[in-house]
């Protein structure tokens, strides 16, 4: 059987990530931000899924990333969104992270 391979480059996940969430940082305020976007695998076959993972690291962040920008691409099956808050030395962090599966 032929596989065909879907190769995800660097720099297209860059394009991506930054489009994602260009929406989130200009409708919301977001201080002093920290933002990265992963995925769980470099290549998919037809019908495999993939999982692209973004995570912001501030305390204000209300909005959620606009994913209409990978309808073209991808079909979304399932998403989550998680929130951690941390206190260091005195010193309150948080960040989100959202999971996006990608088929």
């Amino acid at each position: 059987m032929n596989h065909i391979r879907l190769v995800i480059t660097t720099a297209w996940l860059v394009a991506l990530w930054l489009s994602l969430l260009a929406g989130l940082i200009l409708s919301h305020s977001v201080a002093a931000a920290t933002l990265s976007a992963s995925v769980d695998r470099s290549s998919i076959a037809r019908d495999e899924t993939l999982t692209l993972s973004i995570k912001i690291d501030s305390r204000s962040v209300t909005g959620q990333p606009d994913l209409s920008l990978l309808d073209p691409y991808f079909t979304i099956i399932g998403q989550s969104k998680s929130t951690q808050l941390r206190s260091i030395n005195g010193r309150a962090e948080s960040s989100t992270q959202w999971d996006i599966s990608l088929a």
